[in-house]
């Protein structure tokens, strides 16, 4: 058994901390605690996860967590605790990533999730449409906010992408707190 147990731990992702060193100071210091579970049975579903109903936004990261996937639950983190902590700020930021008009009852929800979920190493990949970096941001809001944070190094030709890459960029720099 401790010989599973330390092939697990070999072969689980690479998430470390060192992967928000190119994120903005702000939004380090504006995310929840880190919890590193390798041997949570959440693992085989999910490579990490922040729970929303969770102020503090604890990000909990399971055996396959990389990067992308720390940097994916730390804005859901940093997004949760301005919410709860700063909902002014919030406000401000949600208006600027929904300037073309869209809310946040815009999305698809659970059954665009459930076939996201099916199609999950593929979902990040697969064009998402006008005003989406990937098929995942058209689950939620908080899929969106996060997928654009992830995309905020790439170019796109699409105008309500680009504003939405700049408005998760400004709240990630503390542009918009009060």
């Amino acid at each position: 058994m401790k010989r599973i147990i330390i092939a697990l731990l070999l072969v689980s992702g690479c998430a470390s901390r060192s992967a928000l060193d190119s994120c903005p100071q702000y939004f380090r210091d504006n995310i929840g605690q880190i919890k590193y579970q390798p041997l949570n049975p959440l693992g085989v579903f999910f490579n990490g996860v922040v729970n929303t109903e969770n102020p503090e936004g604890t990000i909990h990261l399971y055996l396959f967590a990389g990067k992308k996937t720390l940097l994916e639950e730390a804005f859901h983190s940093f997004e949760i605790r301005a919410m709860n902590n700063r909902p002014k700020e919030w406000e401000e930021f949600c208006n600027a990533f929904h300037a073309d008009g869209s809310t946040v009852d815009d999305y698809a929800g659970l059954p665009l999730l459930a076939t996201v979920m099916v199609a999950a190493p593929f979902a990040p990949h697969v064009p998402g449409g006008k005003g989406h970096v990937n098929l995942y941001s058209r689950v939620s809001h908080f899929e969106d906010t996060a997928s654009c944070f992830l995309a905020r190094d790439k170019e796109y030709k699409d105008k309500v992408i680009r504003d939405k890459i700049a408005a998760v960029t400004n709240f990630a720099q503390g542009v918009y707190k009060q």
